[in-house]
């Protein structure tokens, strides 16, 4: 095949995968609004609004807890993208199989720590829930942390399906935790036990949903199914080398937003948590349809740069900015409009988020989309040393302007001081990263040949 022809293959094949994991994403989309529509007004009049703040906030612990692999599950997706793309299916193995190992190692150290953290940590005042007996948050935090150590190695199917540029099937699996976790979480409605039961089920579905997807996603695909030979401690070192920068990425991201609720309740307690909760989640709804597309778009990149297609990155950059900003400005506007009427009657009243809320999570909203490709793009060249740099800065900033600002303004301060902290930290440094890479002789005008993949390297 000339290589004009192979390289506009692979390029159809990327934008492919990309385009099959923007439907299949929407396609979860719609199975998840459909899931908590019919699922939230069951738990929200069960519980307590000082449980049902306890339940949103754990709910989110395996998401706020994504650091606890240490930053394996993204190394995973960096080395098998640069394997695919070299057709070495024994690096794959090698990979998946190292990778496998230490996620179950981490999963154990998260177990332990988790319930001596339940059993020792004074919860109700840190989740605000004075309503609420010790021993009942007690059990809903023990219950959230066996959930979180499942996640860890039940995440690696998903990358390892990323990696293969499989996204749409990834997708599909967490279409079925959702339906499982909604169902699950109607039922304990109905049976009225306790809200321990709650927070196993519901964040529990989609942690065991995780590890039928790896083992499905290992007996399926022969090129990545390791053996105990695969397992070596060469391709641990590798992994380890840029899964340190990963992992501080996570935690930052984890300490600067996710922790959010978190604040919100200790400040202002479990029911401003819950409202707080609520808005961010019908927000994240906008970044949530395309996330899977984006998320898919980092192999494609790595895929695109290890073959010299310098063209492809640009274009591609171009239109996700492009896209992604209109569709967050778009869908923020009309949720800023007519949320509070669909929240007051999907639910209750008393969980209707204040509209200068809602605001700053539609301008939290549009700036997560259109940086989002910037940081990925980093990733996928080998520039994931200024990712983390940056990472670590914003969540030096954001959690004590967040922390101040949720004591200065209420509910609004912890999304604005996300909004400041990124925007401050990130923007300049951002662009001109990208500007730098684009100065590489690969993204000079004319320049396709892969021979120029030989001048690249991390900043």
């Amino acid at each position: 095949m000339p290589e004009h022809e192979s390289t506009g293959a692979r390029a159809r094949q990327r934008d492919r995968a990309v385009l099959s994991t923007l439907v299949s994403g929407a396609g979860y989309q719609v199975t998840f609004v459909v899931a908590t529509l019919v699922s939230l007004p069951f738990i929200t009049r069960s519980l307590s609004p000082d449980a049902f703040g306890v339940l949103v906030t754990l709910t989110a612990a395996p998401v706020v807890l994504a650091f606890t692999d240490l930053g394996i599950g993204s190394a995973l997706v960096a080395r098998l993208s640069e394997a695919r793309a070299r057709d070495d299916h024994d690096s794959a193995r090698r990979a998946v199989g190292t990778a496998l190992a230490a996620a179950l190692g981490a999963a154990g150290l998260v177990l332990v720590i988790g319930l001596v953290a339940a059993v020792t940590l004074p919860w109700r005042s840190v989740l605000g829930a004075g309503q609420l007996s010790q021993g009942e948050v007690r059990g809903a935090v023990l219950a959230a942390a066996v959930v979180t150590g499942m996640s860890v190695p039940g995440a690696l199917g998903q990358r390892i399906l990323y990696g293969m540029h499989r996204g749409a099937i990834a997708n599909r699996w967490l279409g079925a935790g959702v339906l499982l976790a909604a169902g699950l979480g109607i039922a304990c409605s109905v049976a009225g036990v306790p809200l321990a039961a709650f927070v196993l089920a519901m964040v529990g579905a989609p942690a065991l949903m995780g590890l039928v997807c790896l083992a499905w996603t290992l007996r399926r695909n022969e090129k990545v199914r390791p053996s105990r030979a695969s397992v070596s401690m060469t391709e641990f070192r590798t992994l380890r080398r840029s899964s340190l920068w990963f992992f501080l990425i996570d935690v930052s991201a984890a300490v600067g937003y996710q922790t959010d609720v978190v604040v919100v309740a200790t400040v202002l307690g479990a029911r401003d948590a819950g409202v707080y909760s609520v808005c961010m989640r019908i927000f994240a709804l906008v970044t949530a349809s395309i996330s899977p597309a984006l998320l898919q778009l980092w192999p494609a990149f790595a895929d695109a740069y290890t073959r010299g297609d310098a063209s492809w990155i640009r274009s591609r950059l171009r239109a996700t900015v492009l896209v992604g900003g209109l569709i967050g400005v778009g869908a923020s506007l009309a949720l800023v409009i007519v949320g509070p009427s669909l929240i007051s009657a999907w639910l209750t009243p008393e969980v209707v988020p204040p509209r200068s809320l809602m605001m700053l999570c539609g301008l939290w909203t549009v700036y997560q989309l259109v940086s989002a490709p910037f940081f990925l793009l980093m990733n996928a060249t080998n520039r994931v040393r200024v990712h983390a740099r940056l990472a670590v800065g914003v969540a030096c900033v954001n959690v004590p302007l967040s922390v101040w600002l949720a004591f200065a303004v209420g509910l609004p301060g912890p999304v604005l001081g996300s909004v400041l902290a990124t925007g401050l930290v990130t923007a300049v440094p951002g662009l001109l990263v990208t500007r730098r890479l684009f100065r590489e002789p690969m993204f000079a005008p004319m320049s396709t040949s892969p021979s120029t993949t030989a001048t690249r390297g991390s900043l």
